[in-house]
């Protein structure tokens, strides 16, 4: 038979070489990777609470999870868990868009500066980021508290943007009225 231009193709090119032709456990979609994460590799994580399966994922699996924001000298786990520190690498909550994660980068760079600074809580009178509303379960006490807990993690963001070795965003759909 004469050569054509598919002639030279490995069989994962055909579908009835790759999948029809075939048992089913046999099927392997992935040819070959562009990358792959060592296990020393700074992996960051940011996005749904998927990214959170992820992060667990990775550190139960001998990864290193990288934590750019931590918890503060002392605080033990489960409250560092409930006031939202090592749910992802920086204490920002769930994200959803990749323009709420852009947004983010250049809030933390100075690149933008939104007009909404705090919510006030009308049923306590305490404060909340707009951007973070459920990071702090009990809100700040005051707005300069507030401002200096943002700061810190606007550093922190900044620190993993310029350290991680490898980042995973996983998309999500998100109810924030629940």
């Amino acid at each position: 038979m004469a050569d054509n231009p598919y002639s030279s193709l490995p069989d994962h090119r055909f579908w009835r070489k790759a999948v029809t032709g075939l048992p089913p456990f046999a099927i392997d979609p992935l040819i070959s990777t562009p990358f792959k994460i060592a296990r020393e590799d700074r992996v960051a994580t940011a996005g749904s609470c998927f990214a959170q399966e992820i992060a667990h994922r990775l550190q139960t699996s001998g990864y290193t999870y990288y934590l750019a924001e931590k918890p503060p000298e002392g605080m033990s786990a489960a409250e560092a868990l409930r006031r939202n520190y090592s749910m992802y690498s920086c204490r920002y909550g769930n994200m959803y868009t990749t323009a709420q994660f852009r947004q983010l980068v250049e809030r933390a760079y100075g690149k933008y500066k939104p007009s909404l600074d705090y919510w006030n809580r009308p049923e306590d009178g305490r404060f909340v980021d707009p951007f973070r509303p459920r990071i702090e379960p009990e809100g700040y006490e005051t707005v300069e508290e507030m401002r200096a807990d943002r700061e810190k993690h606007l550093a922190a963001v900044r620190h993993m943007i310029e350290t991680m070795d490898v980042f995973v965003f996983t998309f999500g759909h998100g109810d924030l009225a629940s």
